[in-house]
């Protein structure tokens, strides 16, 4: 990866801008999951971009209104990253495209920005939004196909890397989601303000994206995709809740002056009772 606006594997390389030894690599692609281009940010540290060793993914989710810029831009994340040899995937918050649905207009909770990282299946949102697969499936599987070559994905098989995840609000969300409904694919997870129980009737938040993507028919999708619901639903003899018991303990840290806990948005309490269930 020499050059600015080249291709690798099916992966665009827009840009490059060296950071902490390392490097921050704009990307883009063609996704069949949500049917429109989308754009993540990599950052490579030097282990990987100039020794070509392999190093383990930590995947990023943001929560409303971001893109796959606002975390590897404001959080000071590639410092420690660069230190501890962890390459950062970042990956934006929804579909994106004058082809693809949003809210109405002024709406910062629903459509573009807000793709809550489920498979929607209220049309006309279930062309596009299809955040989950994307996540767990689309592009850990082009990060392995486009630039295994290069040498420095760590992988689990032929198929995966070597990865955790971890987000902020409906990324934090998003994270708890992939993590607690596929074990087998991740390290670790943990959540920063995590949007704990979206399903439940106070979640102003969770109310409006469920009922507009998955409909308000579906209340048993609904549990699918809140992270509560999962753990609740997990039987002791499971091999779900067997891999779930043999990894590290989820960390979630909630701070205690933020303005969206009053308002039921959050609801951390429930991660104690998440905690109690898996162990």
């Amino acid at each position: 990866m020499s050059d600015n606006n080249n291709t690798v594997g099916k992966v665009t390389i827009k840009s490059r801008v060296k950071s902490f030894g390392g490097y921050v690599i704009e990307c883009s692609h063609e996704s069949q999951a949500l049917s429109c281009s989308m754009n993540f940010v990599l950052y490579l540290p030097s282990k990987a971009y100039n020794d070509k060793k392999p190093c383990p993914l930590l995947y990023f989710l943001s929560g409303l209104t971001c893109t796959e810029q606002n975390f590897i831009t404001k959080a000071g994340a590639i410092k420690y990253a660069s230190q501890h040899n962890i390459i950062l995937v970042c990956p934006d918050t929804s579909p994106r495209g004058d082809d693809v649905p949003s809210g109405k207009a002024g709406e910062w909770d629903f459509g573009k920005g807000a793709g809550f990282y489920l498979n929607a299946l209220v049309e006309p949102y279930n062309k596009n939004y299809h955040m989950y697969d994307y996540i767990t499936k689309e592009l850990p599987s082009h990060l392995v196909s486009s630039f295994k070559d290069e040498g420095w994905i760590e992988l689990i098989n032929e198929n995966l890397p070597k990865q955790s995840i971890f987000g902020h609000s409906m990324g934090g969300l998003g994270a708890l989601v992939c993590y607690l409904r596929n074990p087998s694919n991740y390290l670790s997870c943990s959540a920063f303000a995590p949007i704990c129980h979206p399903s439940r009737d106070v979640c102003a938040w969770g109310q409006k994206a469920f009922k507009g993507y998955l409909g308000e028919e579906n209340k048993e999708v609904w549990k699918t995709y809140d992270p509560t619901e999962i753990v609740k639903a997990l039987s002791n003899n499971s091999e779900q809740y067997q891999l779930l018991k043999q990894k590290p303990s989820i960390l979630i840290d909630q701070g205690s002056d933020d303005k969206f806990l009053p308002q039921q948005q959050l609801l951390p309490e429930v991660s104690k009772t998440c905690y109690l269930l898996l162990n």
